[in-house]
C-alpha cells in the first residue's frame, strides 16, 4: 500500500513543525524520514498515524485520504522507542492484545502470534512476563505486536535508540530482513544518519520542518542538495579559502574519504597533521591547512605508511569529488 503526502503542514500557534511536505511512497518500500531532534520527522510520523492532526494538506494510503480517520482504524502498525509494552501481562498476551480487540478467534490469534513471534525469534518467550527480557527483545515483541495486525502499514518512530550500539546494529539487520521479507510498506524515523543509510530504500532528510532531499542513499551521501545535507549525512570537509572556492559566498565540500595527502608544496594547499587516529582498515587525519582551517583525511591503512602528528603535508581536493554549495545553506 502506497503513502502519498501532498503539502502536508502541522502548526502549533505560530510555530511551524512541519512546512508543505510532499512525499510519494511506495507499496512495499523502506522509507525515512532523518534529521536532527526538532526537524519535524516525528511530527510527520504522527499525522499519517494519526495521533496530531493536520493544519492543510492530505495524506493517503492506497489513494483513500485519511485525515479524519481516527488513528485506530487506520490499520496502522507502529513501534515506539519506548516499545510501550504491557508490563503485567505476558510475551504472548501483549502481542495478542491488538488482535482481540479485532474480536478474531482464538485459534486465529494463536496461530497469528505464535507465527509474528517466529519472525522476530521470540516464540520461547512467549510465556515470561517483559520484566524477564533485555531491552533488544522487549523491542522484538513491540515488532511482533505491530506485524501480527497485518496493517497496511508499518511505522517505526526511533526503534533501536534505547538499545547499546552493537545491539543497534543486530536489530537494524533484523528489522531490514523481516520488512522485506513481509513486502510492507515501511515509514522509519530515525536521527541516526548510519542507521538511515543501512536500512533505507529511499530517505526524505529534513530540517527545520522543511524536506531538503529525497532520495536513495547513495544519491544523497554523493550527490547531497546543499551544505546542511552533506554535513548531516556522513562527514563532510567544508573550505571557506577563497583561492579554492573561487567566490567569498561560496563553500568547497569535500568528503574526507576523497580528499587526498601528499607530499608537502605538490597539493591544492600545505597542512600540518595535528591529529592521528588508527581506525585498522583505515587511518583518520586531523589536518590544520596554512589557512588555518581543519579537516579531516582518511586513508586506507595499506597504502601509505603511518604519519605522525607535526609532519607537514599537501592536501589534494580532487576535481571530480568537489561539491560547491552556498554559504547560507550550511545549517
Amino acid at each position: 500500500m502506497g503513502v502519498n503526502i501532498k503539502d502536508i503542514t502541522k502548526k502549533y500557534d505560530d510555530f511551524t513543525a512541519v512546512h508543505r511536505a510532499d512525499l510519494d511512497i511506495k507499496r512495499g518500500e523502506f522509507f525515512t524520514l532523518l534529521g536532527p531532534s526538532g526537524c519535524g520527522k516525528t511530527t510527520l510520523l504522527r499525522m499519517i498515524a494519526g495521533f496530531n492532526d493536520i493544519t492543510s494538506g492530505d495524506i493517503f494510503i492506497s489513494r483513500n485520504k485519511i485525515n479524519n480517520i481516527p488513528a485506530h482504524k487506520r490499520n496502522i502498525g507502529m513501534v515506539f522507542q519506548n516499545y510501550a509494552i504491557f508490563p503485567h501481562i505476558s510475551v504472548f498476551e501483549n502481542v495478542a492484545y491488538g488482535l482481540k480487540a479485532r474480536k478474531i478467534s482464538k485459534d486465529e490469534i494463536r496461530e497469528r502470534v505464535l507465527n509474528a513471534l517466529d519472525m522476530v525469534e521470540m516464540r520461547d518467550q512467549a510465556e515470561k512476563e517483559p520484566s524477564e527480557l533485555s531491552g533488544g527483545q522487549q523491542q522484538r515483541v513491540a515488532l511482533a505486536r505491530a506485524i501480527v495486525i497485518h496493517p497496511e502499514i508499518l511505522l517505526m518512530d526511533e526503534p533501536l535508540s534505547n538499545l547499546d550500539a552493537k545491539l543497534r546494529v543486530k536489530m537494524r539487520t533484523t528489522i531490514k530482513k523481516l520488512q522485506s521479507s513481509l513486502d510492507i510498506t515501511t515509514i522509519y524515523v530515525t536521527h541516526d544518519q548510519e542507521e538511515a543509510l543501512a536500512v533505507s530504500d529511499r530517505i526524505a532528510v529534513m530540517n527545520r520542518g522543511v524536506i531538503q532531499q529525497i532520495g536513495t542513499p547513495e544519491e544523497i551521501y554523493s550527490s547531497p542538495a546543499n551544505a546542511f545535507v552533506a554535513n548531516f549525512i556522513g562527514t563532510s570537509n567544508f573550505i571557506y579559502d577563497t583561492a579554492l572556492t573561487g567566490d567569498s559566498s561560496r563553500l568547497l565540500s569535500v568528503r574526507p574519504e576523497d580528499t587526498l595527502i601528499v607530499e608537502a608544496d605538490s597539493g591544492n594547499i600545505n597542512g600540518e597533521i595535528t591529529l592521528t587516529t588508527f581506525l585498522g582498515e583505515c587511518v583518520s587525519y586531523e589536518v590544520k591547512l596554512e589557512n588555518e582551517e581543519n579537516i579531516e583525511v582518511k586513508v586506507f591503512s595499506k597504502d601509505m605508511g603511518i604519519k605522525g602528528i607535526g609532519e607537514k603535508v599537501g592536501i589534494i581536493f580532487p576535481e571530480d569529488k568537489r561539491k560547491y554549495f552556498d554559504r547560507s545553506e550550511e545549517s
